[in-house]
């Protein structure tokens, strides 16, 4: 049950870090670009490979003649389930470590002397 919502949580963060582009590892690190969209695909990866591993293992069962039921089924499909979470999980601590830069601050406006060429200016009359 627990490695369901992990695998929702990062289905969503990888949709989210695809879409903007970018994804933050800490409050100071925060990765951009191409390969916070990489991160984000891997992100979005288990779901979809442990339902299609399960599905495999399922087949493998049946081919070899046993039953394919939850008693028989549970055991190789949490290895299965948690070492992708693993891997995955790793790699995209190593790729955001590795690319990740400070978030850019955020500059301060100082005021200009002569007009903005938008303004309306009164003594032009």
């Amino acid at each position: 049950m627990c490695t369901i919502v992990l695998e929702i949580g990062m289905l969503i963060m990888g949709i989210v870090a695809l879409v903007k582009g970018k994804i933050s590892l800490t409050a100071n690190r925060v990765v951009y670009g191409i390969p916070a969209r990489i991160i984000g695909a891997l992100l979005m990866l288990p779901l979809p490979l442990v339902f299609g591993g399960v599905m495999v293992l399922g087949v493998f069962m049946a081919a070899q003649g046993k039953p394919v039921d939850r008693e028989n089924l549970r055991p190789p499909a949490a290895i299965m389930e948690i070492s992708i979470l693993v891997i995955i999980g790793i790699t995209v601590v190593v790729i955001g470590l590795a690319t990740a830069g400070k978030p850019p601050r955020k500059k301060k406006r100082l005021p200009r002397d002569e007009p903005d060429e938008n303004t309306f200016d009164n003594t032009a009359v």
